[in-house]
């Protein structure tokens, strides 16, 4: 068993961290005001509000979704803007000692679905490209930022494949 995120799975497969099992519970989160534009619109009071919310009502995760088009909306041109608001929104949820759970891959959600804008006609499972993207890009970007500004990530985040 190694810790390298604050929290792992134990011999059992429970998650555990330095003050013992995680039975998390909590929330899938975008905010009430802009949904899925989470990222570009950023209601930074309203997040801050929801956290402190999910908090009070006992919960002790939250999980989130990076869509690649905020991210990387040219293959290799990354937002830099949006990096530095999911460094925020890490410290916000260490702050309220909530687990962060991010889904690094969103393909179909709230009714849309969310491609790499620039993915063309290839197959996001099985075209090489594809594969080769999500498994470095924008995912290690997320995960640098991840690993360095929060010390509550799960280890868990989906990727895709």
């Amino acid at each position: 068993m190694t810790e390298t995120t604050g929290l792992w799975i134990d011999e059992h497969g429970y998650f555990r961290h330095d003050r013992g099992r995680l039975i998390p519970v909590g929330v899938n989160y975008w905010p009430g005001s802009c949904g899925v534009e989470m990222w570009v619109r950023w209601p930074a009071d309203e997040m801050r509000r929801d956290l402190d919310l999910v908090r009070t009502l006992g919960l002790n995760s939250v999980r989130f979704f990076l869509r690649s088009q905020d991210f990387e909306p040219e293959r290799g041109r990354y937002e830099r803007l949006a990096f530095q608001r999911l460094s925020q929104f890490l410290t916000w949820c260490a702050e309220w000692e909530l687990w962060a759970q991010p889904s690094l891959f969103v393909g179909w959600m709230s009714g849309g679905v969310f491609w790499p804008p620039w993915k063309g006609e290839g197959n996001l499972f099985a075209d090489p490209m594809m594969v080769a993207w999500r498994s470095s890009s924008t995912t290690r970007r997320c995960w640098r930022t991840m690993r360095s500004d929060c010390r509550s990530c799960w280890q868990t985040a989906w990727v895709g494949g």
